[in-house]
This record gives structure tokens, sequence and C-alpha cells, in this order.
């Protein structure tokens, strides 16, 4: 017998937790989760998927911070 799941019905109740979560957070604990993402050069799926994290972020009341750096940046410059 077959299961069938409704991805996105999941998504919007995982981000309502989430979102129930994040408030408490901010209430109890006056802070706000930050989810902070480091993009090196321009890949354009890379720069989606960035794009894509900053925008479920921002539904659930975290702050997206994004860094983006060039393609030639070395991984011992990254690192710092």
């Amino acid at each position: 017998m077959a299961i069938v799941l409704d991805g996105e019905a999941l998504s919007r109740r995982l981000e309502a937790s989430l979102a129930e979560h994040v408030a408490r957070l901010k209430r109890e604990a006056d802070c706000t989760p930050t989810l902070a993402t480091v993009l090196v050069g321009g890949d354009p799926a890379s720069a989606m998927y960035v794009k894509m994290k900053g925008n479920a972020c921002r539904r659930v009341g975290m702050v997206s911070l994004r860094v983006l750096l060039p393609q030639a940046t070395t991984t011992e410059r990254l690192l710092d």
C-alpha cells in the first residue's frame, strides 16, 4: 500500500511550526535567529539556492545574512 505525501502541505506545516519557535525565541530570549550564507562566485544555481533559503527565513521571521565573495576568493581568505 502506497502512501502519498503532500510535500507542499508538509512544508507549510513545518514552516508554521518553525515560525512559532522563532516568535517564542524573539519574545522570550529577545533574539532573532539568523541564517548566514556564504556564496563564493556567481554560480546561478547556487545563487538561486541561497535566495530561496533567504525567502524561507523571511517567511518564518528569521534574518538571512548573505555574504557574497568573488570567484577568486582563496580558501584562506574564506576562512578568515
